[in-house]
């Protein structure tokens, strides 16, 4: 089965109301933390498999950052 496109969203500092489609995303991240979010993405994963219901998670490895993973299957899209 080909997996459905990857894709990325975001906020701005500078503007947090408004939602932008990205075409990348950096970590400035060190071995520790690299670990961590890792095994954050392999929760998420094995969420969605035995989860249908599953809907998203955030990890926030600070207060001044928040990574979301959310269910592609939950989003909404026009036909």
């Amino acid at each position: 089965m080909k997996s459905k496109a990857l894709e990325l969203f975001g906020y701005e500092r500078a503007t947090p109301e408004q939602l932008r489609h990205l075409s990348e995303v950096t970590f400035a991240i060190d071995a520790e933390q690299a670990r961590d979010l890792g095994a954050f993405f392999l929760r998420c994963a094995a969420a969605i498999e035995g989860r249908p219901s599953w809907e998203h998670e955030h990890f926030s490895p600070n207060d001044s950052v928040q990574i979301v993973v959310y269910n592609s299957s939950h989003i909404k899209r026009d036909s």
